[in-house]
Protein backbone atom coordinates (compact mmCIF):
# COMPACT_ATOMS: atom_id res chain seq x y z
CA UNK A 1 0.00 0.00 0.00
CA UNK A 2 1.49 3.28 -0.92
CA UNK A 3 0.16 6.79 0.26
CA UNK A 4 0.40 10.27 -1.65
CA UNK A 5 0.08 13.09 0.04
CA UNK A 6 -0.25 15.93 -2.39
CA UNK A 7 -0.39 19.47 -1.01
CA UNK A 8 -0.31 22.85 -2.78
CA UNK A 9 1.23 25.43 -1.01
CA UNK A 10 -0.31 27.59 1.51
CA UNK A 11 -1.16 31.17 0.83
CA UNK A 12 1.32 33.44 -0.35
CA UNK A 13 1.96 37.47 -0.07
CA UNK A 14 1.28 39.84 -3.09
CA UNK A 15 2.73 42.55 -1.24
CA UNK A 16 6.11 43.23 -2.46
CA UNK A 17 5.83 43.47 -6.49
CA UNK A 18 9.25 43.66 -6.68
CA UNK A 19 9.49 40.32 -6.19
CA UNK A 20 9.51 37.65 -8.69
CA UNK A 21 7.39 34.88 -8.35
CA UNK A 22 9.17 32.10 -7.20
CA UNK A 23 10.51 34.33 -4.18
CA UNK A 24 7.54 35.32 -2.92
CA UNK A 25 6.75 34.67 0.92
CA UNK A 26 3.77 33.14 2.59
CA UNK A 27 1.43 36.21 3.97
CA UNK A 28 -0.47 36.35 7.68
CA UNK A 29 -3.06 33.58 6.81
CA UNK A 30 -0.28 31.09 5.09
CA UNK A 31 1.51 31.06 7.94
CA UNK A 32 -1.34 30.02 9.61
CA UNK A 33 -2.55 27.41 7.67
CA UNK A 34 0.55 25.59 6.88
CA UNK A 35 1.25 24.05 10.62
CA UNK A 36 -2.30 24.00 11.04
CA UNK A 37 -2.13 21.27 8.78
CA UNK A 38 0.77 19.62 9.89
CA UNK A 39 -0.84 18.94 13.20
CA UNK A 40 -3.95 17.93 11.60
CA UNK A 41 -1.63 15.49 10.27
CA UNK A 42 0.07 14.51 13.33
CA UNK A 43 -2.91 13.98 15.01
CA UNK A 44 -4.41 11.60 12.85
CA UNK A 45 -0.92 9.45 13.01
CA UNK A 46 -0.29 10.41 9.51
CA UNK A 47 3.50 10.63 9.04
CA UNK A 48 5.04 10.98 5.94
CA UNK A 49 8.20 8.91 5.69
CA UNK A 50 9.47 11.79 3.48
CA UNK A 51 8.26 14.92 2.24
CA UNK A 52 9.45 16.59 -1.14
CA UNK A 53 8.90 20.11 -2.14
CA UNK A 54 8.85 23.09 -4.54
CA UNK A 55 11.78 25.02 -4.56
CA UNK A 56 9.72 28.24 -4.31
CA UNK A 57 9.95 30.11 -1.22
CA UNK A 58 6.31 29.65 -0.61
CA UNK A 59 6.06 26.08 -1.12
CA UNK A 60 9.60 25.57 0.52
CA UNK A 61 8.12 27.62 4.04
CA UNK A 62 5.18 25.65 3.84
CA UNK A 63 6.65 22.17 3.78
CA UNK A 64 9.33 23.15 6.61
CA UNK A 65 6.21 23.95 8.40
CA UNK A 66 4.35 21.00 8.04
CA UNK A 67 8.00 19.11 8.77
CA UNK A 68 8.42 21.09 12.17
CA UNK A 69 4.47 19.95 13.25
CA UNK A 70 5.00 16.00 12.13
CA UNK A 71 8.47 16.14 13.83
CA UNK A 72 10.22 15.22 10.17
CA UNK A 73 12.60 18.07 9.86
CA UNK A 74 15.45 15.80 8.38
CA UNK A 75 12.95 14.27 5.84
CA UNK A 76 12.52 16.99 3.69
CA UNK A 77 13.56 17.10 0.22
CA UNK A 78 13.42 20.32 -2.87
CA UNK A 79 12.92 19.32 -6.12
CA UNK A 80 12.98 22.94 -8.73
CA UNK A 81 11.03 20.61 -11.27
CA UNK A 82 7.70 21.11 -9.19
CA UNK A 83 7.85 24.99 -9.90
CA UNK A 84 5.15 24.97 -12.64
CA UNK A 85 5.31 21.24 -12.98
CA UNK A 86 3.09 19.45 -15.30
CA UNK A 87 1.30 15.62 -15.22
CA UNK A 88 4.61 14.28 -16.42
CA UNK A 89 6.96 16.15 -13.89
CA UNK A 90 4.43 14.59 -11.62
CA UNK A 91 4.73 11.24 -12.56
CA UNK A 92 8.44 10.91 -13.24
CA UNK A 93 8.82 12.64 -10.19
CA UNK A 94 6.90 9.80 -7.93
CA UNK A 95 7.97 7.41 -9.90
CA UNK A 96 11.71 7.94 -8.40
CA UNK A 97 10.10 7.50 -4.48
CA UNK A 98 12.06 5.08 -2.63
CA UNK A 99 10.10 1.52 -2.50
CA UNK A 100 10.65 1.54 1.05
CA UNK A 101 8.48 5.01 1.87
CA UNK A 102 5.17 4.22 2.10
CA UNK A 103 3.84 7.60 3.01
CA UNK A 104 5.01 10.78 0.97
CA UNK A 105 3.66 14.33 1.16
CA UNK A 106 4.31 16.69 -1.83
CA UNK A 107 4.03 20.54 -1.80
CA UNK A 108 3.60 22.16 -4.89
CA UNK A 109 1.99 24.41 -7.16
CA UNK A 110 -1.61 24.65 -9.35
CA UNK A 111 -2.40 24.08 -11.66
CA UNK A 112 -0.30 21.28 -11.94
CA UNK A 113 -1.26 19.11 -8.58
CA UNK A 114 -5.18 19.61 -10.23
CA UNK A 115 -4.05 18.01 -13.32
CA UNK A 116 -2.03 15.00 -11.58
CA UNK A 117 -4.81 14.44 -8.90
CA UNK A 118 -7.50 14.43 -12.04
CA UNK A 119 -4.98 11.94 -14.56
CA UNK A 120 -4.41 9.13 -12.20
CA UNK A 121 -7.96 9.30 -10.62
CA UNK A 122 -9.68 10.52 -13.07
CA UNK A 123 -11.84 13.09 -10.76
CA UNK A 124 -10.96 16.58 -10.67
CA UNK A 125 -10.78 18.49 -7.30
CA UNK A 126 -10.22 22.03 -6.58
CA UNK A 127 -7.51 22.33 -4.26
CA UNK A 128 -6.92 25.89 -2.71
CA UNK A 129 -3.93 26.86 -0.72
CA UNK A 130 -2.99 24.45 2.36
CA UNK A 131 -5.67 22.17 0.58
CA UNK A 132 -4.05 18.16 1.37
CA UNK A 133 -5.62 15.69 -1.19
CA UNK A 134 -4.89 11.75 0.32
CA UNK A 135 -4.26 9.38 -2.24
CA UNK A 136 -3.84 5.83 -2.37
CA UNK A 137 -3.21 2.42 -4.17
CA UNK A 138 -3.20 -1.00 -3.30
CA UNK A 139 0.23 -1.03 -5.33
CA UNK A 140 3.68 -2.52 -4.17
CA UNK A 141 5.64 0.15 -6.13
CA UNK A 142 6.10 3.84 -7.29
CA UNK A 143 5.51 3.49 -11.27
CA UNK A 144 2.57 1.66 -10.79
CA UNK A 145 0.92 4.43 -8.25
CA UNK A 146 2.47 7.25 -10.76
CA UNK A 147 0.74 5.74 -13.64
CA UNK A 148 -2.53 5.89 -11.63
CA UNK A 149 -3.06 1.82 -10.80
CA UNK A 150 -6.08 2.41 -8.69
CA UNK A 151 -5.54 5.30 -7.14
CA UNK A 152 -7.97 6.23 -4.98
CA UNK A 153 -9.24 9.63 -3.62
CA UNK A 154 -10.19 9.54 -0.26
CA UNK A 155 -10.66 12.87 0.88
CA UNK A 156 -8.82 16.39 0.40
CA UNK A 157 -8.29 18.68 3.81
CA UNK A 158 -8.48 21.96 3.96
CA UNK A 159 -7.76 24.40 6.30
CA UNK A 160 -11.15 26.22 6.41
CA UNK A 161 -12.81 22.84 7.18
CA UNK A 162 -10.35 21.98 10.31
CA UNK A 163 -12.22 23.18 13.69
Amino acid sequence: MKTLLLMRHAKSSWDDPTLQDFDRPLNPRGLRDAPRMGQFLKQNAITPDQIVTSTAVRAQTTAKMVAAECSVTDRVTSLSDLYHAGIDDWQEMVETFAADWTCVLCVGHNPGIEEYIGTITNQYIRMPTAAIAHLSSNVDDWVSFADGVNVELHEVWKPKDLS
